[in-house]
């Protein structure tokens, strides 16, 4: 018979939290990795959920907000446009200044997402000990495996520097 939630929230149950969490984004990376990027990636998850909390965002308080470069958010940002999970419009206060806003399509992208993790949250309370116990060494063994084989996907040998006929010229002649 599964416990109340408040007393099942152990350690180890917080390290399963964790593990899990890691486990989704080792998953976005490799599919990345591999050509196959998930539908929303973590970080892209996190900015709807940032811009659905607070309204509307500059691109740089979004950048802040998510703790990554410029560059990088404004990345993230054009990935979700292309998806219609959010737009851009004017700032009504500064018309120089752009928006970054959620969509309802984006919404229900959030709400999709924020579905699983309660599936996923119910299903770790109703484990007993002993399932715990094994799901957590599966799944630390499983994102070993995947950091393993994520490792071996991104350090590829770069090639061997090479002169341009140009150069060779100038340094032959010299």
């Amino acid at each position: 018979m599964a416990r109340p939630l408040n007393s099942r929230v152990t350690r180890q149950r917080e390290q399963l939290a964790q593990t899990l969490l890691r486990l989704c984004q080792v998953v976005d990376l490799f599919a990345e990795a591999t050509g196959t990027p998930a539908t929303l990636s973590s970080r892209q998850r996190l900015a709807l959920a940032i811009l659905a909390a607070s309204g509307p965002l500059r691109l740089t308080q979004l950048a802040q907000r998510l703790g990554v470069s410029l560059p990088t958010a404004a990345q993230t940002v054009a990935t979700l446009e292309q998806q219609g999970f959010v737009c851009r419009e004017r700032d009504p206060h500064d018309r120089r200044a752009v928006l970054v806003a959620i969509t309802p399509e984006g919404e229900a992208a959030l709400d999709a997402n924020d579905r699983r993790s309660a599936v996923i949250q119910q299903a770790v309370i109703a484990l007993t000990d002993e399932e715990l116990d094994e799901l957590t060494r599966g799944l630390t063994l499983l994102l070993t495996a995947l950091l393993q084989r994520l490792a071996g996907l991104t350090t590829t040998p770069q090639p061997a520097k090479t002169t341009s006929p140009q150069r060779r010229r100038h340094i032959s002649a010299a």
